[in-house]
């Protein structure tokens, strides 16, 4: 293996050792997100409950159907705020998922560039 070569791959190789620290050293965060996605999604389905509790059961005289009922709780703005609370949620967890699948995917080739790279040069000796 030539040295230009060398020097390139030893510099993937300490990216890729940069990328894998700091993803041990934002665990933490990375933890966070999830928390904060799975505590909205609960959010939701607890203002949805508490709502549905307090829908109108009559209208007109008459009473209202499960679906009339789950209409008027997604016209709410406790609702509409619980339902925008988990998209954000689930855009950051989302968002540090694939960062944290793509810098593993990165780690992943760079080690079998290095393997065949060793199998090339010993085949060649």
């Amino acid at each position: 293996m030539d040295i230009d070569r060398r020097t390139k791959l030893q510099k993937e190789h300490d990216a890729l050792d940069k990328k894998l620290e700091d993803l041990r050293d934002g665990a933490s965060r990375y933890g966070e997100k999830y928390g904060h996605w799975d505590t909205a999604k609960d959010y939701l389905e607890i203002t949805d409950a508490g709502l549905l509790e307090s829908a109108p059961k009559e209208a007109d005289g008459k009473s209202t159907t499960v679906p009339e009922r789950n209409a008027w709780v997604r016209r709410q703005p406790e609702h509409l705020t619980a339902v925008e609370r988990k998209k954000d949620a689930a855009i950051a967890w989302k968002t540090a998922q694939i960062y944290v699948e793509l810098t593993l995917k990165r780690v992943d080739m760079h080690q079998t560039k290095c393997a065949n790279d060793r199998y090339m040069d010993k085949a060649h000796q």
